[in-house]
């Protein structure tokens, strides 16, 4: 087992090691999918636990060899963010386990944000403009950072109103995120994710073309062709899926 905690916590090392033996029985689920998330009350602090599914034979083969695994990289590009300037939730400890020298599993271990995502957003009417607008002002300063989220969807966007009434957005699982100067078609690759409601988007789009002085109208119809390809191919890869069983 290898187990990397920043050293901020060490205090909680022992629990820490722990979790390998405990995250199946103990703690309250506050997401059960693919990957399962945890959250985790210790002495004064809440820990928010994500530990990731099963993998493959090939995907050992990688992450024991070639690839940092995703427990790994969530835990530095937590950091990486943070010093970009990027609220996160701050990284606490990875782990990693190993059967006959190979990685088998991971966990992420981070301090609880309790933020609102940005769901309430999508298929809504009467969503907040200022809101979404300020969202739009928070992709610009992403991209203009290098960063591409690699699920920039509204649930994994957190935020709150701070003492001014300014929004203050946090991302999370961003394992999959990238670092490197990104072409424009990148840009609107990265937001293909955000939302499947397409006035919202038009919304989001046409903001942010405005702050990056870009053609509004050409930058939406950019934008919407993508998410339909997007779906498409989505679409297709679950048919396949199924028909496989």
């Amino acid at each position: 087992m290898r187990v990397i905690i920043n050293p901020e916590f060490d205090y909680y090392s022992d629990f820490i090691k722990s979790v390998p033996y405990i995250f199946d029985t103990e703690g309250t689920v506050i997401h059960q999918g693919r990957n399962t998330v945890k959250r985790f009350c210790v002495n004064d602090n809440i820990f928010i636990i994500k530990k990731y599914a099963g993998i493959n034979i090939i995907q050992k083969l990688v992450y024991s060899m070639f690839r940092p695994s995703k427990a790994e990289r969530a835990y530095l590009y937590a950091n990486k963010l943070t010093l970009l300037g990027i609220n996160t939730p701050k990284e606490v400890a990875y782990i990693e386990l190993s059967n006959y020298s190979l990685f088998h599993s991971g966990y992420f271990i981070s301090l609880e944000c309790s933020d609102n995502s940005l769901m309430s957003l999508s298929f809504n009417e009467n969503f907040d403009r200022r809101l979404a607008s300020a969202f739009a002002s928070f992709l610009v300063e992403l991209h203009s950072k290098n960063i591409y989220h690699g699920d920039l969807n509204l649930g994994n966007i957190l935020y709150h109103a701070d003492s001014d009434n300014n929004f203050v957005f946090s991302v999370i699982d961003t394992n999959r995120s990238t670092f490197k100067p990104l072409s424009l078609n990148e840009c609107f690759d990265n937001m293909k994710r955000i939302t499947h409601d397409r006035n919202l988007l038009k919304y989001i789009t046409t903001e942010y073309a405005r702050l990056r002085d870009l053609n509004q109208d050409k930058t939406v119809r950019t934008m919407i062709d993508t998410l339909d390809k997007f779906e498409k191919i989505d679409t297709f890869k679950r048919k396949l899926k199924r028909k496989r069983g």
